[in-house]
C-alpha cells in the first residue's frame, strides 16, 4: 500500500505547502504537525515545482505563496486546479492589496490566509475543508445508493420478462461489481452467460463469486 493509500485510509488530509522561502515552509509544517488528522505530503520552493508534487502527490489541501520565482502562486493555483478540481487552495501572503485578493479569486483560491498565519487559523481552515470533503462524499454515496436501486428494479423487471438481451446483462453486470449484489442476480447472469454461450464471462464471474466467498 502506497503513501496515498495509507493516508486516505488513515483519514488524514494530505497537504502541499509552497512558499519561496526556507524558513516559511519550515514554519508552516512544523505548524501543520499540531493540526490533527493531517499529513504534508509535499513542500515546494516555487510554482512549477509546486505543479509538479501536485499531480505527483494528489493532495487535498495546497497552502499557496503568491510572490514565487519560475511561476508565481496564482499562476500555479490555475494550472494545480486544471488537473486537480477538486482540490482546495489556499493563498498564504503578506500581500494586503484588494487586486492581489481578487487574482487569487479568479484563479480559484478557496480562501486567503495573511502572514503570518496561526495555528488556530490552519486548524480552521482544515477543518472546514474536511466537513466539506465528508458532504461531498455523503451525497455521492446517497446518489450512488439511489442509482443502485434503480438499477434492482429494472433487473427485476428483466428478470421476470426473462429477457436475455444486451440491456438486461448489462444491468445484472453493473449489479455484480458490488460486493453487496444479491446473489439472485450473480445466478441469473450466471444463466444468461451459458445462454449466450459467453464462456469467458462465465469463468471469470465464477472466479469473482469465489474470491468473495474467501
Amino acid at each position: 500500500m502506497n503513501t496515498q493509500q495509507q493516508s486516505k485510509q488513515n483519514g488524514r488530509l494530505r497537504v502541499l505547502i509552497a512558499d519561496d522561502i526556507l524558513e516559511t515552509r519550515r514554519s508552516m509544517r512544523l505548524m501543520m504537525t499540531q493540526v490533527p488528522d493531517t499529513v504534508v505530503v509535499a513542500i515546494a520552493h516555487d510554482g512549477r515545482q509546486a505543479i509538479t508534487l501536485t499531480d505527483k502527490e494528489k493532495p487535498d489541501i495546497a497552502f499557496v505563496d503568491v510572490n514565487m520565482p519560475e511561476l508565481d502562486g496564482l499562476q500555479a493555483i490555475e494550472q494545480m486546479l486544471a488537473h486537480h478540481p477538486n482540490m482546495a487552495c489556499f493563498v498564504v501572503s503578506a500581500e494586503r492589496d484588494k487586486a492581489t485578493r481578487q487574482r487569487a479569486i479568479d484563479a480559484g483560491a478557496r480562501g486567503f490566509l495573511l502572514k503570518p498565519i496561526t495555528i488556530d487559523q490552519l486548524t480552521q481552515t482544515v477543518n472546514d475543508v474536511r466537513d466539506e470533503l465528508m458532504e461531498r462524499r455523503r451525497q455521492s454515496q446517497t446518489a450512488q445508493g439511489q442509482r443502485y436501486q434503480r438499477l434492482e428494479q429494472q433487473a427485476n423487471e428483466y428478470i421476470k420478462a426473462r429477457r436475455v438481451d444486451d440491456q438486461a446483462v448489462a444491468v445484472l453486470e453493473e449489479l455484480a461489481r458490488s460486493p453487496a449484489c444479491n446473489r439472485r442476480y450473480l445466478r441469473t447472469l450466471a444463466v444468461l452467460y451459458v445462454f449466450r454461450s459467453e464462456w469467458r464471462k462465465l469463468k471469470f464471474l465464477a472466479a469473482l463469486l469465489e474470491k468473495r466467498q474467501q
